[in-house]
């Protein structure tokens, strides 16, 4: 199998134009972007995804009282070192792998003393096999 032509690399505040670039020409088709973008003004999505992705940047490995921690990640073609790609996610971070000073993921329990009970299947339901 080939090496890949590109790497990943944790994006950086320099990043942000080029970051902000990709995810504006992703979206320029996407009928709720053109939407918004009617009824907030041209250029409302960049100026939108530019605050927030540098809100992401400068959010990662400080999960401050949210408590979760971002990350942001960023695709290079090797060849010329033109940022090619992005992707950024959360995590809370009582839920990242056990390292000794952090405490394991909780398990999730029902909070409720009884819950609901199933409701039955209306006709509809039942006849278009849902």
């Amino acid at each position: 199998m080939p090496h890949p032509e590109f790497d990943i690399l944790p994006a950086t505040t320099d990043d942000l134009d080029a970051l902000v670039s990709i995810t504006v020409d992703s979206f320029k088709d996407d009928s709720h972007t053109m939407f918004k973008e009617a009824a907030f003004g041209a250029g409302w999505f960049k100026n939108c995804m530019t605050e927030v992705t540098g809100q992401y940047i400068e959010r990662m490995d400080n999960p401050g009282k949210s408590g979760v921690t971002l990350t942001v990640l960023k695709a290079v073609d090797r060849e010329t070192g033109k940022i090619v790609g992005h992707v950024t996610w959360g995590q809370r971070s009582r839920c990242l792998p056990r390292i000794p000073s952090r405490p394991s993921c909780p398990t999730r329990k029902s909070r409720r003393k009884n819950p609901p009970k199933p409701r039955k299947r209306t006709k509809w339901q039942r006849m278009s096999r849902m």
